[in-house]
C-alpha cells in the first residue's frame, strides 16, 4: 500500500546515540522487524519505517503511529497490536 495520508503508518526510532540511551541500543532494529513481519502477516494495510530521534531516548525504543500518539519501551511482542491500532480499517 503506498504511504499517503489514508495508510496507517508507523514510525519507529532507530536512532543510534554514541553516548547516553538511544533507541537503537534498546533494540529498535529488532521492533523494526517484528513490526515488518506483522504488518505484511496482516496483508500491509500498514507501512512501517525507520525515523530519526523522537526526543523521548530515555523511554525508548519508541514507537509512533500517524494520528495517534507516542508508545515507550516497546518491546517485538507489542508488534500485533501496534499494527492493528495502526490499521485504517480498525480505526474507523
Amino acid at each position: 500500500m503506498a504511504d499517503d495520508d489514508k495508510a496507517g503508518a508507523i514510525y519507529v526510532c532507530t536512532n543510534l546515540r554514541v553516548s547516553g540511551a538511544s533507541c537503537a541500543g534498546r533494540g529498535g532494529g529488532d521492533i523494526l522487524k517484528a513490526l515488518h513481519a506483522e504488518a505484511k502477516a496482516r496483508g500491509g494495510a500498514v507501512v512501517v519505517k525507520s525515523s530519526v530521534c523522537m526526543g523521548h531516548c530515555a523511554k525508548g525504543p519508541n514507537v509512533k503511529i500517524r494520528g495517534g500518539g507516542f508508545h515507550h519501551e516497546v518491546r517485538p511482542g507489542d508488534a500485533a497490536a501496534l499494527v492493528a491500532a495502526a490499521d485504517p480499517a480498525k480505526r474507523g
